[in-house]
């Protein structure tokens, strides 16, 4: 929670989403997703929690330019996430 900020530093933004499984974790060693955004927004950088799919596509339909490089990071395939981001970004 502490160090994670930092490493969106070279970023020039990120959009934060819900943590899977969540109640399996414990809560005293689990990422506090609206916390992190917040604390990239305080970098200079522009960060948003969106704990949902359909936010973070459409968040990034109006964000993003042509030519611009999304990173997705999900440890899973984050409920179609990539397929669902290509469809709405080639449709525009």
């Amino acid at each position: 929670q502490e160090i994670l900020p930092n490493a969106f530093a070279s970023a020039d933004g990120a959009i934060i989403s819900a943590v899977g499984r969540a109640a399996e974790l414990d809560p005293n060693n689990r990422l506090d997703p609206e916390r992190l955004a917040h604390e990239i927004s305080l970098l200079g950088k522009k960060a948003f929690y969106e704990p949902l799919t359909e936010g973070i596509v459409a968040r990034l339909q109006s964000l993003a330019h042509a030519g611009d490089v999304i990173v997705i990071f999900s440890n899973g395939a984050f409920d179609g996430l990539h397929r669902k981001l290509m469809a709405a970004l080639t449709a525009a």
